[in-house]
């Protein structure tokens, strides 16, 4: 976890932040980090450069985790390369950590959100080893976090995404995935 909380340097970051589930939402953007989360967010020069999209991905775990693999390759290559340039050290991939507590409701769909990411990031660690077998460039390691659904709400409200401009109308995972990248960010800045 201390890795995961050292300050952003101040050069571009990307982060592609993943509420995973029956339908996941996803939520990306590049990022020039300022004194503030609102700053970042809301400065001029950053939302020229940004990329920030967001998508709502269906389907089983499998189909997913391969939508959501070429999504992040796409993603990660822009942020590699000019006009952003981040270090690789600086793209982050953002997963809801799903805890099941005592209370659920019995059945499959509970899970859902578990193997969706866990089937993901074996997708990406089997691409990563076959890109190594085949003596290509070395790839680098894939930046993971793992955050709460409750510390996400908690701290991204449905009146903080409107002031950041992060509020997407009708599209609930996608939301929930800005709330995962907003509050990845605030931690990596204070």
């Amino acid at each position: 976890m201390a890795g995961n909380r050292r300050r952003i340097q101040e050069s571009q970051v990307g982060v592609f932040a993943i509420d995973a589930g029956g339908h996941t939402g996803v939520a990306k953007g590049i990022f020039v980090p300022k004194s503030t989360l609102k700053e970042t967010l809301t400065e001029q020069s950053a939302i020229r450069n940004l990329l920030r999209d967001s998508y709502t991905i269906g389907g089983t775990p499998h189909a997913q985790a391969r939508q959501l693999f070429s999504l992040w390759r796409r993603f990660y290559a822009d942020c590699l390369t000019p006009p952003y340039s981040a270090t690789p050290e600086n793209v982050w991939m953002v997963i809801e950590s799903f805890y099941l507590s005592p209370d659920a409701s019995p059945g499959g769909d509970v899970l859902l959100s578990t193997q969706v990411a866990h089937t993901l990031l074996g997708y990406r660690y089997g691409a990563a080893d076959e890109f190594d077998r085949s003596h290509a460039n070395p790839i680098k390691p894939i930046q993971v976090a793992w955050q709460t659904p409750s510390e996400a709400l908690s701290y991204a409200t449905d009146e903080r995404l409107r002031r950041w401009g992060l509020w997407v109308k009708g599209r609930e995972h996608e939301r929930d995935a800005f709330r995962h990248l907003a509050y990845f960010l605030n931690r990596r800045i204070d």
